[in-house]
């Protein structure tokens, strides 16, 4: 196994970041605030970690690249928490040895024991340190929502990941410069759970709003994917339930924490506004959350400007597909009863591509093995939206998140698609590149989605 982790907190942490905060706080409340808000600054409240404009990641980090994103955020957060809570004339490298014992202690709370948290706070007895973190390694690695999801996509992807970033970075906070309190691991994850349950309560709420027809084959979507997720068996059995009969208005109020409630009604806004289109039903659903949560309509607008104001301004975050080729390996189950449902429907879907626009085409020119221009992938992409809204028995892919479905539309036309085998990373590990030339680029990553999509 590939040991990314250690060699990543060794990179964040190894010289000091370029951002400052405008005031020195002694204050671990005020910290949290600061910290929060900076969270919500980097898209971190949205499930999308946005990079600084300096901050490069390699090429190395591969099929890991959603992931090492996130991570680097956090470290971000952690670093900040360093010079919040460190006197003026504080030696930087002790601050940076520090800060990687507060993420590393963070992490442990959210992903492992006491024990874990409390060894690593200490950075003493290091073979010790150094399984811990391997254990650690193996349950992020679990956690395929922080990596990317082409299969329901932003449905959880996304809400998941925001509660996540913003559990470790206030435990990483309460770690800095302080080992972690015995029992301190439980009520952080407890804390998590509750968020996840109250997230996934909401999202499928709002699925149920759209299903027209076969739902069961949405719900197989969300059944698989919540089993993949690795988490604990007790939380995953509890997510399943609101899969398969998710709460009414009146019990969702019941699951979701009051410190919460914005937080849960800003991502079912976004499940309900990423595709584009919200539909009368969606936003109906939208309206009698708010009311439910007892937030004031106010406040639920404003939560509703600035997600629709993230989405817009950040489209290329929020396209799952940009971010899932370390998910493409899954082999998830949805693709063989989509399959039937294509074939089922081969005859009208064939008729609305010809009809639609310059989609065959399109289609023809990608099978071919020709590279599409951007304006031209964007141009199939709506295309195809617009043909499966046009067939009733694929009324799934409008389903909020659904679009990231299509793909599979794609690798059942009678063309040849023939997969693009990813290179294998390079054994050694940069997270961070060294000058521009070793970063992931825009166009690294377009020809990562079109591979995976080529894949499928």
């Amino acid at each position: 196994m590939r040991r990314w982790l250690p060699r990543f907190i060794d990179e964040a942490f190894a010289r000091p970041s370029v951002e400052r905060p405008p005031e020195r706080i002694r204050s671990r409340l005020h910290a949290r605030r600061v910290v929060l808000a900076s969270l919500a600054h980097r898209g971190m409240s949205l499930g999308a970690p946005l990079l600084r404009r300096d901050q490069l990641l390699s090429k190395d980090v591969g099929e890991l690249l959603p992931l090492v994103r996130w991570l680097a955020v956090i470290a971000d957060h952690v670093d900040l928490v360093g010079h919040l809570l460190d006197a003026p004339d504080a030696v930087p490298a002790e601050r940076s040895v520090r800060c990687a014992r507060a993420f590393s202690a963070g992490l442990a709370l959210l992903y492992g024991t006491d024990e874990d948290a409390q060894l690593l706070g200490a950075g003493l007895v290091p073979q010790r340190a150094d399984k811990a973190l391997a254990h650690l390694q193996r349950e992020i690695e679990k956690r395929r929502y922080l990596r990317g999801n082409p299969i329901v996509g932003l449905l959880l992807n996304h809400a998941f990941q925001s509660v996540d970033a913003r559990v470790f970075s206030l435990a990483a906070l309460e770690a800095y410069g302080e080992l972690p309190r015995k029992g301190a691991a439980a009520v952080v994850q407890r804390a998590a759970a509750a968020e996840r349950l109250a997230m996934m309560a909401a999202i499928a709420g709002l699925s149920e709003w759209r299903e027209v027809i076969d739902p069961d084959v949405v719900r197989s979507a969300s059944l698989w994917q919540v089993k993949a997720l690795g988490l604990p068996r007790p939380e995953t059995a509890r997510l399943l339930e609101q899969v398969k009969s998710p709460a009414d208005l009146s019990r969702l109020v019941t699951l979701v924490p009051a410190v919460a409630r914005g937080r849960v009604f800003a991502h079912t806004v976004l499940a309900a506004v990423v595709d584009g289109r919200v539909s009368a039903e969606e936003r109906q659903f939208v309206r009698s959350l708010g009311a439910a949560l007892a937030l004031e309509g106010a406040h639920q607008r404003r939560i509703e400007r600035r997600v629709v104001a993230f989405v817009r301004a950040n489209k290329e975050e929020l396209d799952p597909l940009r971010h899932a080729a370390g998910f493409a390996a899954a082999s998830p189950p949805i693709a063989v009863r989509v399959a039937r449902i294509v074939f089922e429907n081969m005859d009208a879907l064939w008729k609305e591509i010809r009809e639609t626009g310059d989609l065959g085409y399109l289609l023809a020119k990608r099978a071919a093995g020709n590279r599409l221009t951007k304006e031209e992938n964007a141009r199939m992409r709506d295309q195809l939206i617009d043909v499966v809204k046009a067939v009733p028995s694929l009324a799934v892919f409008t389903l909020p998140g659904g679009f990231v479905l299509l793909p599979i539309v794609l690798k059942l036309l009678p063309w040849d698609l023939r997969p693009s085998a990813f290179r294998a990373p390079d054994p050694r590990f940069h997270a961070f590149a060294r000058g521009k030339d070793d970063a992931v680029s825009a166009e690294d990553l377009q020809k990562a989605e079109d591979d995976f999509l080529e894949g499928l």
